[in-house]
């Protein structure tokens, strides 16, 4: 049974309490979600299952041949908002600032607003409240948070991508075939 119906967008999260201070999110179309599914768990063997703690540490060869598997995945876009610049700002009020922000510039997820389908890496409860308050909701619309053992590769790619946007924030020496975010047609990565 399919857990996103092909008009839906599926946003899928990665907020760590280690880096309070990133929100990255990458959307897909319900139409190709099976088909990403697939090409990110393809992935999974080389990164591992529980990812590299550095994209810049990994290998040269083995950035190659994960950016040259992930360019298959089929995206709306990538949106990563970093705030390294404002020190005192609690996790939650970057949160709530972030989603809003991620909300406000990110068209796919704007159109998510009839879709309501997320999916939240580990921890996620501060991020689901956030998501909840968010200004983007219909009044009448409840956000529909998809179980934790659903689509394991997109997970898995979205946690490898914010430890890349971190990594490669102020990096312009990057070659293309080892620059993971540019397996989306459409990326930002910038700040609160």
């Amino acid at each position: 049974m399919r857990e996103v119906a092909a008009v839906e967008v599926l946003c899928v999260f990665d907020w760590n309490p280690a880096v309070p201070d990133q929100l990255t999110t990458l959307a897909v179309s319900g139409e190709t979600v099976d088909a990403a599914e697939r090409a990110a768990a393809s992935a999974l063997p080389e990164a591992g299952a529980t990812g590299p703690a550095s994209w810049l540490g990994l290998p040269v060869p083995l950035r190659r041949q994960l950016v040259r598997v992930c360019r298959s995945v089929p995206t709306l876009g990538l949106y990563c908002v970093i705030d390294d610049e404002r020190p005192g700002v609690t996790p939650r009020e970057f949160l709530r600032a972030a989603v809003a922000d991620t909300a406000e510039q990110f068209a796919p997820l704007r159109r998510a607003r009839t879709a309501h389908g997320f999916l939240l890496n580990e921890p996620f409860e501060e991020l689901r409240d956030a998501l909840r308050a968010a200004p983007y909701r219909d009044m009448d619309a409840r956000p529909r948070f998809l179980p934790r053992s659903s689509f394991p590769g997109l997970r898995e790619l979205i946690r490898l991508t914010a430890v890349c946007c971190r990594e490669t924030l102020y990096r312009t020496d990057i070659p293309e075939d080892e620059d993971l975010l540019d397996i989306c047609d459409t990326y930002v990565v910038g700040g609160l």
